[in-house]
């Protein structure tokens, strides 16, 4: 789907020139998808300092996953 908007040219080069990507498409694409991934982890946001872990932590992860209020 095509679609035209007047988008900051200044805010577009510093896109570009940060993330490597070299059109505008693809700047607003990655730009797309960064807000959705992060307005997606809102409610995992929510439960920071909530759940308390029980269990050992190593290099590759948790050896355990048992959580406080799970079963």
């Amino acid at each position: 789907m095509k679609t035209t908007r007047d988008i900051d040219e200044s805010l577009l080069r510093k896109a570009m020139r940060l993330s490597g990507i070299r059109n505008k498409k693809g700047v607003v694409e990655a730009a797309l998808r960064l807000l959705i991934e992060v307005h997606g982890q809102t409610s995992i946001r929510r439960l920071r300092g909530t759940v308390r872990w029980e269990g050992e932590e190593t290099g590759k992860g948790m050896t355990s996953s048992r959580v406080e209020g799970s079963p």
